[in-house]
């Protein structure tokens, strides 16, 4: 049940519905593959205490016609933003949404924000659509073969494993869907 005349305010994406609604429903076995960034937050609406497994950051990216604008990464009270074919806006945009909320004093060359500014930006590469390959051995969180530890050359000898496992959140270079936005992703 959710509490009625109580705010919460707790960092969520809009695709988070799709988990939350299906908890609360109590749809228990979801489709595989689908809505594999939704993460439920049905326990912390009910209480709002309760916080495991929520989001501590959200990743956004602008899109046109094939082309990676700008992409972004809110992390607590900070929004860091990286511009890659704007030319007219600074390269990056760093701004605390607690005390500007209208993003008017860009912190992003404030040294005192340096090494926050550079872990948001690693953090946004790992999310993204363009993410670096695991270059270690990782397990595998999904499908027939969850929880064994593989390396990127599990799905270089077949390319089918890259859907039925998340291929491209782990080894962009084999299973990128981006293949052609990331060929021109500035940061490879």
């Amino acid at each position: 049940k959710i509490p009625a005349d109580e705010e919460r305010d707790h960092l969520l994406g809009l695709n988070d519905l799709y988990a939350t609604l299906c908890e609360v429903a109590g749809i228990e076995e979801l489709p595989e593959r689908s809505a594999q960034d939704s993460v439920s937050f049905a326990k912390y609406l009910a209480s709002g205490e309760e916080k495991e497994g929520l989001r501590k950051f959200l990743g956004t990216w602008q899109y046109s016609y094939g082309e990676i604008l700008a992409e972004s990464l809110r992390w607590g009270e900070l929004k860091v933003i990286r511009n890659i074919a704007n030319n007219k806006k600074p390269r990056f945009e760093m701004y605390n949404l607690t005390k500007d909320i209208s993003e008017t004093t860009n912190l992003a060359l404030e040294e005192s924000y340096r090494k926050t500014r550079r872990k948001m930006l690693k953090k946004l590469r790992e999310v993204g659509p363009c993410p670096k390959d695991r270059t270690n051995t990782f397990t595998l969180t999904n499908g027939r073969k969850k929880g064994k530890r593989v390396t990127c050359n599990f799905f270089e000898k077949n390319r089918k494993r890259c859907g039925d496992y998340m291929g491209d959140a782990v080894c962009n270079s084999v299973c990128g869907r981006f293949d052609q936005l990331c060929s021109n992703y500035p940061f490879q």
